[in-house]
């Protein structure tokens, strides 16, 4: 996925609702996708996490073998627009506990990641 592709991905417009509904929504969905805020910023719309595990691959041979284990945190930033709000989310992939650059990350899997996030954040807004 491209840094221009990830931008865009990560743009969703609220229309009907305000920062402050965006904001709990997504505090909420973070949590409920068993992801640790570790920013919770109401004034300036700003959430942080912590890494989560998501996958461990293990590789070896008779004599050895090296586990290595990834992990996705979030960044979000919640702002007001004329006609609502918009959530720009931006994922950090971790391996090995070292920061992956966004654009060796794989393409389906951060859709399906964006896709998983609006739809709890969208679910927490029709409640």
């Amino acid at each position: 996925m491209t840094l221009e592709e990830m931008k865009e991905a990560g743009t969703h417009p609220y229309p009907d609702h305000g920062r402050a509904q965006i904001f709990h929504a997504t505090v909420t969905a973070l949590r409920t996708l068993g992801y640790q805020v570790v920013v919770a910023d109401s004034g300036n719309g700003k959430i942080k996490t912590a890494p989560k595990l998501v996958t461990a691959v293990a590789h070896g041979n008779a004599y050895s073998a090296v586990a290595t284990e990834n992990s996705v945190a979030w960044n979000v930033h919640i702002v007001p627009s004329s006609k609502g709000a918009v959530l720009h989310a931006e994922p950090r992939g971790y391996s090995g506990g070292q920061a992956v650059d966004p654009t060796r990350m794989n393409a389906s899997y951060m859709e399906r990641l964006f896709a998983t996030l609006y739809q709890e954040i969208d679910n927490n807004l029709s409640n």
